[in-house]
């Protein structure tokens, strides 16, 4: 066993000569390699999900677990000016679901009239009748 400093905390640990630590736990390797734009593996904060681009957004209020949004849904909330509601819905035109750009994007007020758009038919109303989108 050698007397170590980890490069991360700088606090002192024991270590086996053939183990080649350089941290004290997991944890201060994991620190040490980062999250966001700190990470080795940042790719400018895009991802790919289901055929959707999600953009790294720490700070959007309806980010998921991965800090991320998807592109289509800022593209809007950048044209109407304000953060969509849960519920907004953002259709591609095309069906490709990498083009967002804002002539290929449209937005319903909820799910129901978004699904109406995708089978061709009219939505009920609040009466069960049909009535125009």
């Amino acid at each position: 066993m050698i007397a170590k400093r980890c490069l991360f905390c700088n606090k002192k640990y024991t270590s086996k000569l053939s183990e080649g630590r350089r941290y004290c736990s997991g944890s201060c390797g994991a620190k040490s390699r980062g999250s966001g734009e700190m990470s080795n593996s940042w790719r400018g904060g895009i991802r790919d999900n289901n055929g959707y681009v999600k953009i790294y957004s720490p700070n959007h209020p309806l980010k998921d677990k991965t800090k991320c949004v998807m592109e289509h849904r800022l593209v809007m909330e950048k044209k109407i000016g304000r953060y969509l509601r849960k519920e907004e819905r953002v259709h591609h035109i095309n069906g490709n679901r990498r083009d967002n750009r804002l002539k290929n994007l449209i937005l319903f007020s909820n799910h129901s009239k978004h699904l109406a758009d995708h089978h061709n038919i009219k939505a009920r109303n609040s009466i069960g009748r049909f009535a125009k989108l």
